[in-house]
C-alpha cells in the first residue's frame, strides 16, 4: 500500500468522527447553521478522494501540456530560423 492512499483514508476517518462527535466548532441546535461545519467536513473528505483520483490523470494533462509547448516553441524557432536565413539569401 503506497502512503499516498493514507492521506484521504486518514481525512475520512476524521472528518467521519468530526461528524459524529457531540462536540462542535458551531452547535448544531442553530439552524442551518449548526450542520454547515459538519458539511464542510464531509466535502473536504470528499475533496481528498477526487484530489487522490484525479491525481494521475492531472500529472499526465500536466506534461502533454508541458511537451506541447516545447513542440510549440521548437515549431516557432524553426520557422523563425528559416525566415531569418531567407533574409539573409542563404
Amino acid at each position: 500500500m503506497s502512503l499516498l492512499i493514507l492521506f484521504p483514508i486518514l481525512v475520512s476517518i476524521l472528518a467521519g468522527a468530526y461528524v459524529l462527535s457531540p462536540v462542535d466548532f458551531i452547535p448544531d441546535f442553530i439552524p442551518v447553521l449548526g450542520w454547515s461545519d459538519d458539511l464542510l467536513a464531509v466535502l473536504i473528505a470528499i475533496g481528498s478522494w477526487l484530489i487522490y483520483l484525479a491525481l494521475p490523470i492531472l500529472t499526465v494533462l500536466i506534461y502533454g501540456f508541458i511537451g506541447m509547448l516545447i513542440l510549440v516553441g521548437l515549431l516557432y524557432l524553426i520557422i523563425w530560423l528559416t525566415k531569418y536565413n531567407k533574409k539573409l539569401g542563404r
